[in-house]
Formats: structure tokens, sequence, C-alpha cells
């Protein structure tokens, strides 16, 4: 067996493992957490369309993120997208992607 089918068994164990983690994650969350984070973001576009603001409004914990740095931006944008992963997890998954990706 060559290196390059070695390599491609090992990340394709890696990104399998990456997968079912995530999918269990996935599983397991709390349904009213989820409920929680969409009617927090209900209320807070109810509240910047009344008060003729954009949505997408940059609060003072953005700018304090933006202040911070990537990663701190990052770890914002994964919660308000809901995800439960770490910026490590995300920026993993980055990587598989881009290397599967070539393939």
């Amino acid at each position: 067996m060559d290196f390059l089918a070695l390599v491609t068994i090992i990340l394709a164990f890696a990104a399998g493992l990456m997968l079912a983690v995530s999918a269990s994650r996935v599983m397991l969350t709390d349904r009213g957490a989820i409920k929680q984070r969409l009617q927090n973001l209900a209320t807070y576009s109810a509240a910047a369309e009344e008060s003729g603001q954009p949505i997408a409004v940059r609060t003072a914990r953005t700018r304090e993120a933006s202040q911070e740095g990537w990663t701190a931006r990052t770890a914002l944008q994964l919660e308000r997208a809901g995800l439960q992963l770490r910026v490590s997890e995300y920026v993993l998954l980055r990587v598989l992607a881009a290397v599967f990706g070539f393939y």
C-alpha cells in the first residue's frame, strides 16, 4: 500500500469519526434550548424591525468579539448559528472539507 492510499484512509476515518460525533451532538441537543434560541431570534428581529434598524445591527457583543480577534468572532458566529461546535472543531471540519474537496 502506498503512502497516498494510507493518508486517504486515515483522513476518511477521521472524517467519518467527526461526522458521527457531529450527528450524535445534533441528536442529543436539548430541544428546549433550540426553541429558546429561536424565540430570542424572533424577539430580536421584531425589535429591530420596529425600531427601523436592520436586523444585522452590530451589538456591543459583536463589537467586543471583533476587537478580540478571529477566534472570538468565529465563536460568536457559531453560537448565533446554533451550532454547538468549538472553534477548533469548526476549523478541523473546514480543513477536512478542503482536503476532500480536492479529491
